[in-house]
């Protein structure tokens, strides 16, 4: 079981050299993008590891659980009802990030009400499912679309339209001075390792990440490559005047020996599969952290009614969202989420940390 643990961080890290990282990166490329790159990665490795050293302790149990080994219940209560919606919240944005593509390159008659609604209804059917199911799914997809990934990264970065003049033009920002967005972008690649909080429970004892130095590595080189891919494309200058950078670089190649021409078709057809994919994933995580919750903090065993609430409110929040923001409060508020995102993987981090070095020291006179 331990592979998945590196299936949920690399599907999360794909995810977002695809959709928040290549434009949050390219919008401070003159500011010290770079240099934001560099900073994040030991600094979200090391929470990586911080985390997986504390989660040890704690052997198949979810938040609530370790939360309810060690705090009083007050204190139970207050971080879970701050916690779960965050995945809930982080797989919305994206929900409503992909409606909006599928309205604007596949579907342009289509309201994005229609597109939110039926994404919001296939996610929400397959987030009832069982963890493991989910999780098997999970490794189905990721063998399918990985490997189509980087041949579409390596066709881009071989392609003869690449400029390299442009890269080094870029090279030349590295010794600006970093900044938040840019940095809180590059380390949300990481994120995915707190989905444990909720999958953790389906690993057999204890999961060792024997190589966690692969995943510092793996999203390095993607976030390197969701940088410098839409800039050898369209150009150092003109990167900026594109809403999906990314998408639109993939306009840009072609197969000539291929079925299907335009890699274009290809990279939307895996950007959508993989999205969805990353939804589930969020939402799975913040629905199985509210059904603990009420099972270990609040004592309620007869989950029926309140699972049903749950996912009425799931299946509605997109649409106030989609209706309260237009596209540029939408872009603010994803900039701001992924900058407060990294506040709560500290809070996180060091709640487990906290709650590991107490039970030890409970342990500690039994031995």
């Amino acid at each position: 079981m331990n592979r998945y643990f590196y299936y949920l961080v690399f599907i999360n890290s794909i995810t977002n050299i695809i959709v928040f990282a290549p434009e949050m990166l390219l919008q401070d490329r003159y500011k010290g993008a770079l240099a934001s790159i560099v900073l994040a990665m030991p600094f979200f490795t090391l929470l990586l590891y911080l985390f997986n050293k504390a989660m040890y302790v704690f052997p198949g149990q979810p938040l609530p659980e370790i939360l309810k080994t060690v705090m009083p219940p007050w204190v139970q209560k207050t971080i879970m009802l701050v916690s779960f919606p965050v995945w809930y919240v982080s797989g919305s944005m994206m929900l409503l990030v992909v409606s909006d593509i599928i309205q604007l390159v596949i579907n342009p008659e289509m309201p994005v009400i229609l597109n939110i609604g039926f994404l919001s209804f296939v996610v929400l059917f397959v987030v009832r499912y069982s963890s493991k199911t989910v999780l098997y799914g999970l490794e189905v997809f990721f063998w399918f679309i990985v490997p189509l990934m980087t041949f579409i990264f390596l066709k881009a970065m071989t392609d003869s339209k690449f400029s390299w003049h442009a890269l080094m033009d870029a090279g030349g920002h590295f010794a600006s001075t970093p900044t938040l967005f840019a940095f809180a972008a590059a380390g949300y690649s990481f994120a995915g390792f707190t989905d444990m909080f909720s999958f953790h429970q389906d690993f057999q004892g204890s999961y060792a990440a024997r190589h966690l130095w692969l995943i510092p590595v793996f999203n390095f080189i993607a976030v390197i490559m969701a940088f410098s891919i839409p800039i050898g494309m369209l150009g150092m200058e003109a990167v900026g005047d594109y809403k999906y950078p990314f998408i639109s670089a993939s306009d840009s190649l072609s197969l000539k020996m291929g079925i299907i021409e335009r890699v274009y078709f290809i990279f939307l057809i895996l950007y959508i599969l993989i999205s969805i994919i990353n939804i589930i994933v969020h939402w799975k995580v913040s629905y199985d952290l509210f059904r603990d919750m009420l099972r270990h903090q609040f004592q309620i065993q007869r989950l029926t009614k309140s699972t049903r609430v749950c996912l009425a409110v799931f299946f509605l929040f997109p649409f106030i969202i989609y209706w309260i923001f237009n596209d540029y409060q939408l872009i603010m508020f994803v900039k701001y989420w992924l900058l407060l995102l990294v506040l709560f993987e500290l809070f996180w981090v060091g709640t487990v940390m906290y709650a590991a070095a107490v039970f030890k020291r409970r342990e500690a006179p039994a031995q």
